[in-house]
């Protein structure tokens, strides 16, 4: 509505064509950290595992989120996190043995994160305790898919990006930039009362991993503290 910016109620995209402009950074996507960054996070959306069966139906692949957090200037309206996504990692059909011990040496020592946002519904919620042994110097955030976690997430993701304090990285081309864009483009949102919501992606249109491996992203970096109080975004 007008003034209360509350939804009505319905289906449509979760981002409209100005989210999606919006959405849209000038900087490069990079292969190792900065040498200068305030501080970095991620968001971990894991294959398979899930209870819930419609996001099961539209989940096969492990995404990983990696993000520059720079803190708001005196300046900014919003006194929160600005995000700008730098890279994506994602795996089909790994063993989970292998694919945590891979996830604890590339968050250590790669790209050493402070927060780390991990889907840990169902059988997620193992990977997230050994990630949390495995990770003991990054703040390791669980969460579990329901009704009122999944809409804080979407709340999240649409006000980072209407705020422009969410930017992806410029599109390259590769599987993942694809992947995201494609997602962005078509995920699907029901807003039911009392603010609640749920987005999804049409199984026949794709996946949903790399748009909820984003929501979970953009909540580490709400919740971490960059280590310094200015920096220099991607160029």
């Amino acid at each position: 509505t007008q003034y209360e910016l509350i939804p009505l109620a319905g289906k449509g995209r979760l981002l409209s064509p100005t989210h999606l402009q919006q959405l849209a950074g000038n900087h490069s996507r990079l292969y190792k950290p900065p040498t200068v960054a305030p501080g970095l996070a991620a968001g971990l959306d894991l294959a398979g595992g899930s209870d819930d069966d419609d996001r099961a139906a539209t989940h096969d692949l492990t995404v990983l989120t990696i993000a520059i957090v720079t803190p708001p200037s005196a300046a900014d309206p919003v006194p929160e996190n600005h995000v700008a996504v730098v890279q994506h990692i994602a795996w089909q059909g790994e063993p989970p043995d292998h694919l945590i011990a891979q996830l604890i040496d590339i968050l250590r020592n790669v790209w050493p994160i402070t927060t780390l946002a991990v889907d840990a519904t169902g059988l997620g919620d193992t990977a997230a305790a050994m990630l949390t042994r495995g990770l003991p110097s990054t703040n390791v955030l669980p969460v579990k898919f329901t009704r009122t976690t999944k809409s804080e997430l979407g709340y999240a993701l649409q006000s980072a990006i209407a705020t422009g304090r969410l930017k992806l990285y410029e599109p390259d081309g590769s599987p993942d930039s694809d992947a995201v864009w494609h997602q962005a483009e078509r995920t699907r949102v029901e807003y039911f009362p009392s603010r609640a919501m749920n987005f999804y992606m049409d199984p026949a249109v794709g996946h949903d991993d790399h748009i909820i491996s984003l929501a979970l992203c953009e909540h580490a970096a709400q919740n971490a503290t960059p280590r310094i109080a200015r920096g220099r975004r991607p160029t």
